[in-house]
């Protein structure tokens, strides 16, 4: 028996993001279990992310990956600079006019640490001397007494370098003199974190105030580095021996706090491991809601997992078992309180590195590739003038992919029969959206309609709402779906085969069923 008032449920927002690792039917109503190249916005509209652009000729090659990447920057001049092919190459153009630096030849296939600092970049790299670049001459600094320590972690703080990863001395740092990167003292400027406990450090990150945070496989230490005293006087304090960092490149300035991979696979914060250190519980991982997506990762190559903070978005880039190099990037939108916007993905987002450059003062996001390419985020644009090119990866399109959270319109018990599902989009210019019915947590295998005429094509015209401010059109795709049978909960997943799709909700009618209970002899 039906009800015979139609009921309704929707999907409002995506300002939730992605929270996979439970049952969709217990997602909150701005949350959902799945998104694929998607960045959201503001107002929580889901939209496909910006595609990124090869820059420079180079054509694909896997033996010569990325090992650097940095942004250099003095008066009067500014750089990329990578590492590549057992070459450091700069572009002072930022579209990949690549010129070759002599002076120097790194290890090919084996990271290479870049810090800027007192108007030079340092290179550090395990087994190699330290060098510096000051825009026009590579120096080896490797001529001293002592040379400055081969290590392979290497950071500007406190106006002084600090090196770590020595493989003769793994749990030790090492400073230079302040103001001179130049002049080291493996005696008097040197500690040892966790005094011979045989656990190496992983990575250091230069936290708040003077305090240097310091990963280690199995633990987290701080630092504090007061310049006025020696390294001798340093307070040296461990913060956690319950969680370590797995990967150098994935630790990194989260606003105030650190984000980083932890010993676990998850991604934890720093901050709440310092709040809650006395606490007999683990703080909650920030990256609960998408655990799912960690969980196969190849351990054997966790330690290459390379994140960056950009404009509100910590990007990690990790490699499953089944992949030879990084092939996924999880994307965390902190504006949105730490929404997950899930997995960015497709052939150039094989990430080995990352940086910021501030060309002419205009931030813009570059990777270093698993295919020896440089790409960088085609981000510059506005939504309303952004042209098709900007939503392509190196000339290929992105598929963009969105499901919605389980509907129950209020009666998790009953049956319904459905009888439409409406798509509410803005900016979108697709060739063709393909609609997939989810039943009760199950995908339909047949798509329930695919548009393929192009997404501004079968719309309606465009509808002016009271409150919606914008000048962009809003348009609605509605289908019928009276033949469908019943089932307690209903979804929808949504697909973009190229192009750019933004969905700003999904509604959904049906008629509930009245309740039967099939044995109630058993009650």
């Amino acid at each position: 028996m039906l009800n015979h008032e139609p009921s309704y449920d929707q999907q409002a927002s995506f300002a939730g993001g992605q929270v996979s690792a439970v049952r969709r039917n217990r997602l909150g109503g701005e949350q959902c279990p799945r998104l694929v190249n998607v960045m959201l916005s503001p107002t929580g509209v889901a939209k496909t992310r910006r595609g990124v652009e090869t820059i420079g000729p180079e054509t694909a090659d896997d033996t010569k990956p990325i090992d650097g990447l940095a942004f250099f920057a003095v008066s009067g001049q500014q750089q990329l600079v990578r590492v590549r092919d057992g070459k450091v190459e700069t572009d002072s153009t930022g579209v990949g006019v690549w010129q070759q630096v002599p002076g120097w030849t790194p290890s090919l296939n084996t990271p290479c640490a870049i810090v800027q600092g007192l108007d030079k970049l340092y290179f550090a790299q395990v087994g190699h001397n330290m060098h510096s670049w000051d825009g026009t001459t590579m120096t080896d600094m490797g001529t001293g007494s002592p040379n400055p320590p081969q290590v392979k972690l290497l950071r500007w703080h406190t106006n002084r370098l600090i090196g770590a990863g020595d493989p003769s001395a793994p749990d030790t740092i090492y400073f230079s003199n302040i103001l001179d990167g130049a002049v080291w003292n493996y005696t008097s400027q040197a500690l040892r974190v966790g005094a011979g406990d045989g656990d190496p450090i992983v990575s250091m990150v230069p936290w708040t105030g003077n305090l240097l945070a310091v990963f280690k496989q199995r633990s987290i230490w701080v630092v504090e580095i007061d310049p006025s005293q020696t390294v001798a006087e340093m307070t040296i304090r461990m913060v956690t021996d319950r969680i370590g960092c797995a990967a150098a490149r994935s630790a990194v300035l989260v606003g105030g706090d650190v984000w980083f991979l932890a010993s676990d696979n998850t991604v934890r914060s720093l901050e709440r491991i310092f709040e809650g250190q006395d606490s007999a519980v683990a703080p909650t991982p920030l990256s609960q809601p998408v655990q799912d997506e960690l969980e196969d990762l190849d351990p054997w190559y966790r330690f290459e997992a390379a994140a960056v903070y950009y404009q509100g978005r910590y990007l990690l880039a990790v490699r499953p078992k089944d992949q030879l190099r990084q092939s996924r990037v999880l994307s965390c939108n902190t504006t949105l309180g730490g929404a997950w916007e899930g997995r960015w993905s497709g052939t150039p987002w094989r990430p080995l590195c990352w940086c910021v450059s501030v060309f002419g003062g205009r931030e813009a996001l570059y990777f270093g590739g698993a295919d020896g390419r440089v790409y960088r985020l085609m981000d510059d644009e506005p939504d309303n003038t952004a042209s098709a090119a900007y939503y392509l990866d190196g000339g290929a399109a992105i598929e963009t992919l969105i499901e919605t959270r389980s509907m129950d319109f209020g009666e998790p018990l009953n049956a319904k029969r459905p009888l439409h599902v409406e798509l509410e989009v803005g900016e979108s210019a697709t060739t063709g959206v393909e609609l997939t019915l989810i039943r009760d947590e199950q995908a339909d295998e047949t798509p329930l309609e695919t548009v393929n005429e192009g997404l501004q094509q079968v719309m309606v015209p465009p509808v002016t709402v009271p409150f919606y401010l914008s000048d962009k059109p809003l348009r609605r795709l509605a289908v019928e779906l009276a033949h469908e049978p019943p089932q307690r909960e209903w979804g929808l997943r949504v697909r973009s085969v190229d192009g750019r799709i933004a969905v700003r909700r999904v509604m959904m009618s049906a008629q509930i069923e009245t309740l039967r209970m099939v044995n109630p002899e058993t009650f």
